[in-house]
């Protein structure tokens, strides 16, 4: 027999190897684009969804069209590390993203349509 270990992902450990190898990976990332922006996406109260509990939900396919319409906009292949989050209060869904290579970091926040938008490199 042949054992191996194979990670929790839940215990500190795991969690700290975990989050090392994303920041190694978009370290290197980083290396070989031209541009890199911290973003936040953010619902207006007309486009928030809710589940079948009633609390506000993210819809991943929001994003997915955002990034369809905004990568029409250049040649350049985009890359992204995208996390969605609640806001500590109020709960309200939003999404934090570093994209890679954007060309026009405003003509590609304004395909975001769903609410508000930040960027910061």
């Amino acid at each position: 027999y042949v054992t191996q270990q194979v990670p929790c992902n839940k215990c500190l450990e795991c969690r700290k190897r975990r989050t090392n190898s994303w920041f190694a990976r978009l370290t290197e990332q980083l290396k070989v684009s031209d541009s890199a922006y911290f973003i936040t996406l953010t619902y207006d109260d007309m486009f928030l969804q809710y589940s079948d509990n009633g609390l506000m939900s993210l819809d991943y396919r929001d994003f997915q069209l955002f990034m369809k319409r905004a990568r029409k906009l250049q040649k350049k292949k985009i890359s992204y590390f995208l996390v969605g989050e609640y806001g500590s209060q109020t709960f309200r869904p939003h999404y934090h993203a570093i994209v890679f290579d954007v060309e026009n970091i405003s003509a590609f926040l304004n395909e975001w349509r769903m609410g508000h938008t930040h960027a910061g490199t």
